[in-house]
């Protein structure tokens, strides 16, 4: 430690927790197989995909033609298949990655916010997580 700094703690409020929360989530969305976290039940049920506004790690998700056209709306029975955190990881920016159950492969990602956030982990009975602290 240098001269003048004094010593603290890691704060909750840290993004590190916020990933070891993502990761908690993301193992529990595998165990589950989905859970039942659709769309719907966040409120982005045809929320549109934007590819000209997301980050390079969200953007490679979609394919090329997908990329290309405009804006895709995501149906309300996507289910969520995990979390993803793009950016830098003192401040990273996260988005969900969602299904559509009657194509299987096709994924589509959306940004999330604190209410999505609190939402999935109440959904998966994660409740000791706190979002936005």
């Amino acid at each position: 430690m240098t001269q003048g700094m004094t010593p603290h703690t890691l704060a909750r409020s840290t993004r590190t927790v916020e990933l070891s929360q993502l990761i908690e989530i993301n193992d529990r969305l595998r165990a589950l197989a989905g859970g039942g976290v659709t769309a719907e039940r966040l409120g982005l049920a045809g929320t549109d995909v934007q590819p000209r506004w997301l980050d390079r790690a969200a953007l490679q998700i979609l394919s090329l033609p997908e990329r290309r056209q405009g804006p895709t709306p995501v149906p309300g029975s996507a289910l969520l298949r995990r979390l993803l955190a793009a950016g830098t990881p003192t401040v990273p920016y996260l988005y969900g990655v969602f299904g559509e159950p009657e194509t299987g492969r096709r994924e589509l990602p959306l940004p999330l916010h604190t209410e999505h956030l609190t939402a999935i982990s109440t959904l998966l009975g994660l409740h000791h997580q706190r979002w936005g602290v």
